[in-house]
Formats: structure tokens, sequence, C-alpha cells
């Protein structure tokens, strides 16, 4: 080969590199260009299941996309997060995770991802508190007699969660760990089985949505309080676990939308400016009125929503060493 016909080569070459990396640049601002796929750790009905569903509609008439749903239920939601950190990172598989995703990498050898680093936060979606419920059958009528009656008699009485490392046995651990009290760990699926079993004294306390409130009204259980860091605005009357003297508790559940790690930059911004839109509606806050006890928060930028999961690992992993809490 001449060296013109070399030159002339290499400049083909270099120009069909540049064609490649524009076509590759421009697919970003193109986004989305098909479906998207919007994984769901929990089974159908639960709140990310609502948050997955109620945003996904909204989102579809923005971006001019479906936006499916895909419902991959599992222990700490260590299969759909799996599932994402495999994903190519296009914006086109996202994920709503809850605060265990950061946790379960410390509860479970062996996966694909290690925490944080490994996905690319979107957006900050929602935040959501319950209160400490406790068996009608318990001689009690407050929080400090509660904390009281678990203090004189450690390790006699069980609390329920919805399995090993979700939100409510973490925040359960940390409840136990502030008041200084001992009591036993029941894991069940689902947190609906619990409430008969709370009921029927078979656990005596857990922490369950402001939705169970009626059975509080029914007599079938006790309500000791909010466990929010603020008194709910449509509950005013309940005092916070704070109030009562259990200082800095704050069982608030956050919601995010996440994507696998190296989603390009304009897509995560594009997505970020596109879920603000639908967070700001006020008929999309009011799908979120009967849960009670959340808020959808507004203008979060990917960096701030970031800082926001970040700081929910740097709270709850010293929480899963020293309770030495692993997953089978």
């Amino acid at each position: 080969m001449s060296i013109t016909s070399k030159r002339g080569f290499i400049l083909s070459a270099l120009a069909a590199a540049v064609t490649l990396g524009a076509g590759g640049l421009a697919s970003a601002h193109e986004w989305p260009n098909r479906p998207i796929t919007m994984l769901v750790p929990q089974p159908a009905g639960s709140i990310q299941d609502l948050v997955a569903r109620a945003l996904g509609e909204e989102l579809a008439q923005i971006l001019k996309q479906p936006v499916v749903v895909d419902n991959r239920p599992s222990a700490s939601q260590v299969i759909a997060s799996s599932l994402l950190a495999r994903a190519t990172p296009d914006g086109h598989t996202l994920m709503v995770s809850v605060m265990p995703n950061v946790i379960a990498p410390h509860l479970l050898k062996g996966q694909n991802f290690s925490g944080n680093q490994d996905f690319a936060v979107v957006s900050h979606s929602l935040s959501s508190a319950g209160f400490l419920a406790v068996s009608p059958q318990l001689k009690v009528n407050n929080l400090k007699e509660f904390i009281a009656l678990l203090k004189a008699n450690p390790g006699k009485y069980m609390f329920g969660s919805a399995g090993v490392g979700t939100p409510m046995h973490m925040f359960l651990e940390q409840f136990n760990r502030d008041a200084n009290i001992q009591s036993v760990h029941v894991p069940y699926k689902s947190f609906p089985p619990i409430i008969p079993d709370i009921s029927n004294n078979v656990v005596q306390y857990t922490i369950l949505p402001l939705g169970q409130l009626q059975m509080v009204k029914s007599g079938k259980m006790k309500g000791l309080g909010f466990a929010g860091a603020k008194r709910d605005p449509d509950h005013p009357n309940m005092p916070t676990l704070d109030e009562q003297g259990l200082k800095g508790f704050d069982a608030t559940l956050q919601y995010f939308v996440i994507g696998p790690k190296g989603m390009p930059p304009d897509v995560v911004t594009k997505l970020n400016a596109a879920i603000n839109t639908v967070q700001a509606k006020e008929s999309y806050q009011a799908k979120y009125k009967t849960l009670g006890g959340t808020t959808v928060p507004q203008n979060v930028s990917p960096a701030a929503a970031t800082a926001r999961l970040r700081h929910e690992d740097e709270r709850f992993l010293p929480l899963v060493k020293a309770g030495k809490i692993t997953l089978e």
C-alpha cells in the first residue's frame, strides 16, 4: 500500500470513529428511544410498587415512551438490585429503591454490587413514616411504660418485621438500641401477616404505616407514637417517639429512583427534571395521601439525592455491623 493510500485509509478510519462517537453521544440526547423498565424489589401493592406505577404513568406522558413496571420481590431487594447492576447504563432500566438497597451488600456476600458506588442516583421520590404499634394485651399506655416493661423482661418479648434487612427490621433494631432493650426478632415475608399477630399477642410490637391506624381505633392494637422526626400534619395529636423521650429517633423511609452506574450525565439530568415536574403536581402528591405520613420531595437534584442516599447508608451500616445482622 502506498503512503498516499495509507494516509487515505487512516483518515477514513478516523472519520468513521468520529461518526460512531458522535452517534453514541447523540443517543443520550435522543433518550429515551424505547420503553423504560422500572424494577420494583417488592410485590404489587407495596409502596415501592405504588411509586413506580404512579411515577411511570406520568413519566410516560412526558418522555413519550412506555414505562414498564417489573416486580422482582426478594429479601432486601437483592434480585432487583443485581439486575440493575448488570443492566446497560443507557437510562432504559431504572429501579425504585428504598433504604435496604444500600444495606443488602453488607448483609449478603457474593453480589455483583457493593453499595452506593454501583448505582446512579437520579431522584429522591418519597419520604414515608409510620407508627409504633403494640399488642392490645400489653398493660401499657405510652412509650415510657412500654420501654419500662421491656427493660424489666429482657428477651421475653418479640417484634415482627417484614424480613431480615427490610426497613421495618432496621428501624426496630434502631428502636431497641436507642431504648436500650433486648427482644427477639421474628421475620415475616411481608408486613400484612404481622397485623393479626400483633392483635393476638403472637408478637408484641412493630412499626406500621399510618393507614393501619384503623386497627388502633377498633381496639385491635395500640399506637404509642409517630415514628417520624416531626408530627404528621394529618395526625397532629399523635406525638412522635422523639417527643416522648426517645431522642433523635426517626424511622422515615426514603425512596429513590436509581439506575446503573455509568448513566450519561445528560440522561440523568433529563430524567431528574422530568421526575421533579411530576412530583410538583398536586394531583400526583394526592395519590399518596391515603398512605399517611408521606412527603413528596420537591426539586431535588441528583447530587442532593445521592447525598441523602449516602446519609442513609452511613446511618444504618454501623447498626448492621453492631447487630451482626446477616441474610441467610
